[in-house]
């Protein structure tokens, strides 16, 4: 498995160079909300780390189309922020595979500064299980819609998305839709 993500991420960084375009190295932390009790997403939710890489083909204008491609690791049980957050240490939990497809655009451009706006398609595969969790407990996949925005401060990248999902996340819950968000800094390249 791991084989094949070096594979796809060896062929987007080729898709880089062959065209004028870029790649965005990224890090950072997950939160996903799954349940309806009525607390957001920053009081009660699911924790966990990430890393991808993004590439942004035809960057060279202001409207471009971008693919990427996640890792994470994922907390099952809700958590309480901040009392008992926990996004590095993940004992009972899930690895998530996703991939990225769509369009960004720069609502403002300078010459080391942009801020930019994205909607993606966004697939969600559930690569493996930690700790006591099954997989017959949460679904193997989901589609759902990236919403994100950023800023480029020089060859720095800052992200915040926000993902609902189409599917309910827990097969013995109904209405259990993820909405995920992610928080993320990365190098340009």
């Amino acid at each position: 498995m791991r084989y094949l993500i070096c594979i796809a991420f060896a062929c987007l960084a080729h898709l880089t160079f062959a065209q004028s375009s870029g790649a965005v190295v990224k890090a950072g932390l997950v939160w996903n909300d799954y349940l309806k009790d009525g607390n957001s997403i920053m009081k009660m939710s699911q924790t966990g780390t990430t890393a991808g890489l993004e590439v942004r083909l035809g960057a060279e204008d202001n409207t471009y189309f971008k693919v990427g491609g996640y890792y994470a690791k994922m907390h099952m049980h809700v958590q309480e922020h901040p009392k008992e957050t926990q996004f590095f240490k993940v004992r009972n939990g899930y690895e998530v595979l996703k991939a990225i497809c769509g369009l960004e655009t720069r609502l403002l451009s300078k010459e080391r500064f942009n801020w930019r706006l994205a909607a993606t398609g966004a697939f969600n595969f559930i690569a493996g299980v930690n700790g006591n969790v099954q997989f017959a407990d949460i679904t193997g996949g989901y589609l759902g819609i990236n919403l994100s925005t950023g800023i480029d401060l020089s060859f720095i990248s800052i992200d915040l998305a926000i993902e609902p999902g189409f599917a309910d996340f827990d097969k013995s819950i109904s209405g259990s839709k993820p909405l995920l968000m992610m928080l993320t800094a990365g190098v340009n390249f």
